[in-house]
Order: structure tokens, then C-alpha cells, then sequence
């Protein structure tokens, strides 16, 4: 147990460092919602970690042989499966360059629907069509009322003079009219849509607050003036179901016409907010990525003494990740195979949150994978090993605990691929191709014909950078 920690239980303390530099992704938008599942998350492995390298070993001191009681061979765990890695790794470095070209290309093939990606918040429709909420929308959908569900809220900010003056009356009901004709709106409801009141009578009901609250317009007046009388509310709804891009146009002619009309407006409601949502959190999406970028070069670089292997590192996790994103998007955008997952339709787009998820789920994952493969091979290669033989080493050494460790975790997130919510259900399938792509061609293919083809380069670090790896001294075996 003893020497265990001192070898495995230091790759496994830093394998988790980097599983929580990729988590850390998940702390740089300004959203609670994400960052609250990322700092969840990073508390569970760091729990997790400290278990492995306590616990865990304690009990199996305690426990000594009997915790082989029970066992279903009397084969050597491992024994069998080392020769068979072995054997593939070998294959593998008889042509290094074709399973590096044809890997690459494979992911990128895979990658490609990513490009055309669109990302939305899918409200009812990210549930199952059994949910009650569902069945709702598809009932609004066959009457014509898909709208009602979702509105735009336009609120008219009058300043100093307020909403109970003649000429902000005006206004607030030329905007309401106007804003109606808009392409994609069918009606609004404001404090001068009051069943069709003429304006004089509208005008004096709305002299003052106090008369307005006295008279047959005072719910009306409760639900779209602001106490204070600044503020006033029009609410706007969509003739039909519509697409971002018209999401888009609409709020921009609303600005428009605010403007035109010389009032000051800000508009929010369902359908903006989550445009808003999709943009506040991709507009930090890539700072998120640079830090982990930067965190997992700098420490993988002076862990393994090497310039090449950080970056053969970022490059292959980012080419996973990108291949998890082209097949959701295929699948969930585009349709391909999506009856099978039990949706009758594709849904035009993916759930906004899941990219970053996979991105920092995936990547943490896969990195963790790759520093158990390198670090024998960086082991290997400091006892003598030629580079060819460290990589052979390595493989028959964790080729069968990771494909364990991945197959584990296929099980784990294919469970959810049934879920009746379809961010979990995208979320699953994201996952579990990822980890089946890492665990298969990138981590037992892609880096060996890599680090094969690479030789000596591997552990190539300009001499400044060397010294200063030798003074800080970060140790992953």
C-alpha cells in the first residue's frame, strides 16, 4: 500500500489537478447556474483524490490478503491483458504515420457538422414528449397559440415626468400599435390596451396615478405601471414559434422603433433572455478555454520535462472534444438518428449548455487518461527505455486500466442517455462518444503513433525551461 501512494498515488493526485484545471473552465462565466455545477464537481474530486490516497490504501492494508477473499480466478489480474496492449502498441508503430494521419483525419470528419452549430435554450421542448409541459406546447402549437408561452417585454423608462403625463400616454400607446406590426408579433398587452377605450378616455383615467387605481383600469394599471409610475410595461407575443434569427430581428426593430419615437426602452422577456443567456456565456467561452490551454501546458510541460507532449496533448483532447460536438450537432441539429434516442424530430439546434460542459467534462477526463499513459512512458524512458520500447512499456503497463476506467464511465453516462430532459440527454451521448473515441483511437492509437513518430523530441524542453522545471520540480510519478 505504501509504495503504491508513492507511485500510483502521485500520478492519481495529479491526474486530478488536471481533471480540475478543465473544471475550472466552468468558473469563468458570470452565471451561477455554471458555476455552481463546476465548483460541485471540482469538490467531488477533490474529495475523491484525497480518498483514493487515504483511505483507500489504509483499507487495504487493514484488509491484507483477505481482500482477495471471494475472487473468480486465480489468474494474476492484468497479466493477460498486458501482453494484448502490448501487441497493439507494436502494430501501432509499424505505421506510426498512417494512424496519426488517418486518426486525425477521422476526428476531423467527425468534427465537421460542429462548424454550423446552433445553440439555443429549447424551453418545453427540452423535454421529453411524455412531460406535461410538453404536451402543453404541442396543444398551443395545434391551435395557433405557440406564442403565448413566450413574449417579448419591452419596458418604457419615461425619467422624471413619468408614465401619468398625456404625452408619455401617447407614446406608450403609438408604441404599442406600432410595435404590433412588426413582422413575427401578433398583439400586446400594455397599459393602453384597455379593450379599446378611446384615447380621450384613456387620458383621463391615466391623470394621475391615484385616478388610474380608482377606476376600471386599475389591475391594468397594477401589472404594466411601476409604483413609482416611471416605468411602464409592454408586453409582446409572437404570432408563432420563432427562430433565433428572427428572435434577433425582432428585438432590434423594437430598439428601433423605441427610438424613432424618442423613448427610452429596454427589452427582455423569455426569448431574449435566452439569447442572453447563450451569448453571456460564449462570449466568456474563450478565456475559459485559454486558461485551461495555458494551466494544463504549463504543468504537463514541467511534469514530463517536455515542449512537445503539452501540446500533442492540447491538440488530441481538443480534437475529441470537437468530435463529441460534430456528432451532437449531426444528431440533435441536423436529425441523423434521432428517432432513436426517443425524440420524433431534430430539434433545429443543441442545448446552449452543453458544449461547455463536454468541454470541461471531456477534457479534464481525457487528460486524466493521458497523464496515466504518459507517465509511464516518461518512466520508461528515464530507466533507459528506447522511446519505442517506453511506449510498448506503457501501454501493456495501462492499456487495460484505462479502457476499464473508460468503460466505467461509458456505463455511467449512456445510463442517462434516457432521460426525458434533453440537455442530459445530449449531455450523455456527448460524453460517452467521447470517452469511447479517447479510450479507443486517440489514447491507445493516436498518442503512441505520435510519440513514436516524435522519438527523442518527446523530451525536448529549451535549457532555460529545463532549469526552471528542475527548480520547481513538479513531480507526477
Amino acid at each position: 500500500a505504501a509504495a503504491t501512494v508513492m507511485s500510483a498515488g502521485k500520478a492519481v493526485t495529479f491526474s486530478g489537478f488536471t481533471v480540475m484545471i478543465a473544471l475550472g473552465a466552468l468558473l469563468v462565466p458570470p452565471l451561477d447556474f455554471i458555476r455552481s455545477i463546476g465548483l460541485g464537481a471540482m469538490v467531488v474530486l477533490l474529495m475523491s483524490v484525497s480518498v483514493s490516497i487515504t483511505a483507500l490504501p489504509a483499507l487495504l492494508a487493514l484488509l491484507g490478503e483477505r481482500v482477495n477473499a471471494g475472487r473468480l480466478t486465480r489468474r494474476v489480474p492484468g497479466q493477460r491483458s498486458r501482453a494484448f496492449w502490448r501487441k497493439r502498441a507494436r502494430e501501432v508503430q509499424r505505421r506510426p504515420l498512417c494512424w496519426a494521419l488517418g486518426g486525425t483525419l477521422f476526428l476531423l470528419l467527425l468534427s465537421l457538422p460542429a462548424a454550423r452549430i446552433v445553440l439555443a435554450d429549447p424551453g418545453s421542448e427540452g423535454l421529453g414528449p411524455a412531460t406535461d409541459a410538453r404536451q402543453v406546447q404541442n396543444a398551443l402549437d395545434e391551435t395557433g397559440l405557440a406564442g403565448v408561452l413566450d413574449s417579448f417585454a419591452a419596458v418604457l423608462d419615461f425619467g422624471q415626468a413619468g408614465f401619468f403625463e398625456p404625452e408619455s400616454v401617447r407614446l406608450a400607446s403609438k408604441f404599442s400599435r406600432e410595435a404590433v406590426d412588426i413582422a413575427g408579433l401578433s398583439q400586446a398587452y400594455s397599459p393602453t390596451t384597455a379593450g379599446g377605450l378611446p384615447p380621450l378616455l384613456l387620458s383621463g383615467y391615466y391623470a394621475t396615478r391615484e385616478t388610474a387605481l380608482e377606476s376600471p383600469l386599475a389591475e391594468l394599471v397594477r401589472t404594466t405601471v411601476s409604483e413609482s409610475g416611471r416605468y411602464a410595461l409592454v408586453r409582446l407575443f409572437p404570432a408563432d414559434d420563432l427562430t433565433l434569427a428572427e428572435v434577433r430581428r425582432v428585438e432590434g426593430e423594437l430598439r428601433a422603433l423605441a427610438q424613432d419615437l424618442g423613448a427610452e426602452v429596454v427589452v427582455g422577456g423569455s426569448l431574449v433572455n435566452e439569447r442572453e443567456w447563450t451569448r453571456t456565456l460564449y462570449s466568456n467561452f474563450p478565456l475559459a478555454a485559454a486558461l485551461v490551454y495555458l494551466a494544463t501546458f504549463i504543468l504537463l510541460g514541467l511534469a514530463f520535462r517536455s515542449l512537445l507532449i503539452p501540446i500533442k496533448s492540447i491538440l488530441l483532447n481538443s480534437l475529441t472534444v470537437s468530435a463529441a460536438f460534430g456528432v451532437i450537432t449531426l444528431i440533435f441539429q441536423y436529425g441523423a438518428g434521432i428517432s432513436l434516442l426517443g425524440l420524433p424530430e431534430a430539434l433545429g439546434y443543441v442545448d446552449s449548455s452543453t458544449p461547455i460542459f463536454v468541454f470541461a467534462i471531456v477534457f479534464g477526463l481525457s487528460m486524466d487518461y493521458e497523464v496515466f499513459l504518459v507517465a509511464r512512458v516518461f518512466e520508461a524512458h528515464e530507466r533507459g527505455l528506447s522511446d519505442a520500447d517506453a511506449v510498448v512499456e506503457a501501454m501493456g503497463a495501462t492499456g487495460g486500466v484505462i479502457s476499464s476506467a473508460g468503460l466505467i464511465m461509458i456505463v455511467v453516462f449512456a445510463v442517462f442517455i434516457s432521460s426525458q430532459i434533453v440537455l442530459i440527454k445530449t449531455l450523455a451521448l456527448g460524453l460517452t462518444i467521447a470517452i469511447f473515441l479517447d479510450i479507443t483511437l486517440v489514447r491507445l492509437a493516436l498518442v503512441p503513433a505520435v510519440m513514436s513518430l516524435a522519438g527523442t523530441w518527446n523530451w525536448w524542453l529549451p535549457r532555460p525551461l529545463k532549469r526552471l522545471a528542475e527548480r520547481v520540480n513538479v513531480q507526477h510519478h
